[in-house]
């Protein structure tokens, strides 16, 4: 469970303590000092898929709390760092060609991971 979700979950047990309705997505993201509804939403969403919690589509103030389900044990330490992006450029390999193939002598071809790159051609004036 992400500490988001267990902001989320806290303030929902809170708010149906106090009340016989479920609290609305603007009232869960105000409770839980969160900066949107659609942070509150996706939170209710992890909960719903883990089953904490559960909710009634295309019906307002739906969201109920499962009793009887576990609180996962809280993990102590840090999370895991995350590797930093590349920065580099993708790399530019000479391409093994005949002096007679259909791109000439002097092609080069991308070699990369990433379908979406294209190569800047040289005289292109669309290409910046």
């Amino acid at each position: 469970m992400t500490p988001r979700e267990e902001k989320v979950l806290e303030a929902l047990r809170s708010f149906l303590e106090k009340n016989d309705y479920s609290p609305s997505y603007a009232e869960l993201a105000d409770m839980a000092k969160l900066k949107s509804k659609s942070q509150a939403y996706y939170a209710i969403t992890g909960l719903v898929s883990k089953g904490f919690v559960s909710r009634s589509t295309r019906r307002a103030h739906s969201i109920r709390v499962i009793e009887g389900v576990p609180m996962p044990p809280k993990k102590k330490g840090k999370r895991p760092a995350r590797k930093p992006k590349s920065k580099s450029r993708p790399k530019i390999k000479q391409a093994g060609l005949r002096k007679d193939g259909p791109l000439g002598k002097n092609a080069s071809v991308l070699i990369t991971d990433d379908p979406f790159v294209v190569p800047k051609e040289e005289n292109d004036p669309f290409t910046v």
